[in-house]
């Protein structure tokens, strides 16, 4: 096979290969290019809910995360660990809070305006 062939073979097929889009489909990933992100479980309202939460902020799937699931399946939120924190502290350096605020602090908090632990 003479060079000048050879180099007009190459050149088509390079052609060809560069033609063809890199993907077939925009919605191909591997899984390990899935997003990320990182989850503070004391300020999300899903924490009730959540099986992965942990103590210490951690990088959490998207697609386990249950902020980003449709509004059909996502749980019903609450009032994160933190709001009720500070509505604890509220309380106890004697601020008025209405009835109803006092009914969800005696709702989500029975034993005292301590956080429990995970």
């Amino acid at each position: 096979m003479n060079n000048k062939n050879y180099e007009s073979e190459l050149r088509t097929r390079l052609d060809q290969y560069l033609s063809k889009p890199l993907l077939t489909s925009q919605g191909d990933t591997n899984k390990h290019h899935q997003s990320v992100i990182t989850c503070y479980s004391y300020h999300c309202p899903f924490s009730r809910k959540c099986a992965i939460k942990t103590q210490r902020p951690s990088k959490v799937s998207i697609r386990q995360c249950l902020r980003f699931l449709s509004e059909e399946t996502r749980p019903f939120g609450t009032l994160s660990e933190l709001a009720l924190d500070l509505l604890s502290a509220t309380e106890q350096r004697g601020e008025e809070l209405s009835k109803r605020t006092k009914s969800i602090l005696d709702q989500y908090r029975p034993n005292g305006p301590l956080r429990q632990r995970l």
